[in-house]
C-alpha cells in the first residue's frame, strides 16, 4: 500500500469514528458542565472564538451558535489576527478567548493565546482534543477519544462543534436540548452511511466534476468553509464556499455541467434555498442538498421539466430548467419560440448556435426578459445563450 492510499484509508476510518467521539463527549458531560459553571460564574463583555485553518471555520460556527443562544457578544477571529493585532479585538474589555485546537502544540494557537494574555481582562477556555491545552489556558473542555493520526481533521472537527454546541446550550440554560442529543451516536452512524452512499453516487454519475461549491447560512457558513477546505486539501480540487444568497451576486457565473453545488439548508432558508438551487440547475449545475426538507426541494430533484436545445451540429444537449429559462425572448402565444443569433466578433470560435427551442409544457406565461448573455462552457469550449426572466 503506497503512502497516499495508507493516509486515505486512515482518514476514512477516522471519519467513521465520529459517532464514538460524540458519545465520548456525552459520557463526560458532568466534568464538562462543572468546568463551564466555573468559567461562566464570571461575567464577560465579549467572547472571542479563535483557531487557524479548520479550527477557524469551527470557530465561525461556534460563535454563531453562541450568539443564537446567548446575549453576550461573540465573534470568530483567526489566531494570526490575535497574534499581530490583539488590541484591535480586546479593546480593554473583559474577554473570554476560546481557542479551538485538535492538538495543544499548534504554534499559532499558543503564540496567540500567550499574546492576548499580555492584555488585562483576558481569560481563556480551550475547546480541545488534547489535555495538554491546560498548559497555556486557564480552563479547557475536552473532546475525549477523538485523537487523530491523520493530518486531516475530520472527526475532531465535528466533535468540537458538538462540544461548542453543548457549551452554548448549557450556559444559556437549555439543558433539555442537551438531553435530546442522547441518541446522537446512532443518528450520526446512520447519516454517515447515507452520506457515504450519496457521495459515491454523485462521483460515479458525474465523473467530470471540476468545481465544488458549498453554500450555507447561519451556523452552516463555517461548515461550508470547512467543506471547501476539505475538497482542497483532500480532493486536490477547486472548491469555494459562500453564504447561500451571496453566491448569486457574481460567483454563480462559473457554474456549468461540471460544477457540484452542495446546499446546507435549514428551516429559515428553505424558500430561498429552493429558488437558488432551481437557478443553479438551469445553469446545468449538479445540485445536492442536506437539510430538514431538502427531499421536497424542486431544485434538488429531477422534475421532468427539461429543455432540448438543438445545436447547429444537430447534436442535443439537455439541462434542467425551472427558474432561469434558456430562451432568447418572449414569443407569441402558441407554436414554438425560436431565435437566430447572428455571428459576432464577441463570440468564441465554435460557439454553439442555438437554432430552435421547444415550448415548455409547464410554462403558463412568458415573463419579461431581465438579462441575456452568452455563457461559455469550461469543458466543451462552446457557449449557449441564456436569458434571465423575472
Amino acid at each position: 500500500m503506497n503512502h497516499t492510499m495508507k493516509n486515505s484509508t486512515l482518514t476514512y476510518h477516522e471519519i467513521y469514528g465520529q459517532p464514538d467521539s460524540f458519545q465520548a463527549i456525552l459520557n463526560t458531560l458532568p466534568e464538562i458542565e462543572a468546568t463551564l459553571d466555573e468559567v461562566f460564574s464570571e461575567k464577560y463583555d465579549q467572547l472571542i472564538f479563535t483557531g487557524c485553518g479548520t479550527s477557524l471555520y469551527l470557530a465561525q460556527t461556534s460563535a454563531y451558535l453562541w450568539r443564537a443562544m446567548n446575549s453576550t457578544p461573540a465573534e470568530a477571529v483567526p489566531c494570526s489576527e490575535l497574534l499581530f493585532f490583539p488590541e484591535n479585538y480586546i479593546k480593554g474589555k473583559k474577554t473570554l478567548v476560546l481557542p479551538i485546537t485538535r492538538k495543544s502544540y499548534t504554534t499559532e494557537v499558543r503564540k496567540a493565546i500567550d499574546r492576548v494574555h499580555e492584555l488585562p481582562g483576558v481569560t481563556s477556555l480551550a475547546i480541545t482534543c488534547d489535555k495538554d491545552s491546560r498548559l497555556y489556558n486557564e480552563h479547557y473542555v475536552l473532546a475525549p477519544d477523538t485523537a487523530e493520526d491523520s493530518v486531516i481533521m475530520t472527526r475532531s472537527f465535528t466533535a468540537m462543534i458538538f462540544l461548542a454546541q453543548i457549551l452554548s446550550m448549557h450556559v444559556s440554560g437549555h439543558e433539555e436540548w442537551i438531553k435530546e442529543m442522547a441518541g446522537y451516536r446512532e443518528e450520526a452512524g446512520k447519516m454517515l452511511k447515507e452520506c457515504d452512499a450519496l457521495a459515491e453516487k454523485i462521483v460515479r454519475e458525474n465523473p467530470d466534476l471540476n468545481l465544488f461549491i458549498t453554500l450555507g447560512q447561519g451556523a452552516y457558513y463555517g461548515i461550508s468553509n470547512e467543506c471547501m477546505n476539505k475538497m482542497k486539501e483532500m480532493g486536490i480540487s477547486n472548491s469555494e464556499a459562500y453564504y447561500s444568497m451571496e453566491y448569486r451576486h457574481g460567483p454563480m457565473s462559473l457554474v456549468d455541467e461540471n460544477t457540484l453545488l452542495i446546499l446546507l439548508s435549514n428551516e429559515k432558508t428553505e424558500k430561498t434555498d429552493e429558488a437558488l438551487m432551481e437557478q443553479m440547475q438551469s445553469f446545468s449545475g449538479v445540485t445536492c442538498g442536506i437539510g430538514p426538507h431538502t427531499d421536497n426541494m424542486k431544485g434538488l430533484r429531477d422534475t421532468g421539466d427539461r429543455a432540448e436545445v438543438t445545436g447547429a451540429s444537430g447534436g442535443r444537449r439537455r439541462w434542467k430548467t425551472n427558474f432561469t429559462l434558456v430562451l432568447s425572448h418572449p414569443a407569441p402565444e402558441g407554436g414554438r419560440e425560436s431565435f437566430r443569433k447572428k455571428d459576432s466578433g464577441s463570440m468564441e470560435t465554435g460557439a454553439e448556435k442555438i437554432s430552435e427551442i421547444p415550448r415548455y409544457a409547464s410554462l403558463k406565461r412568458l415573463p419579461e426578459v431581465r438579462q441575456s448573455f452568452w455563457r461559455p462552457s469550461k469543458s466543451s469550449g462552446k457557449a449557449r445563450w441564456i436569458s434571465l426572466y423575472r
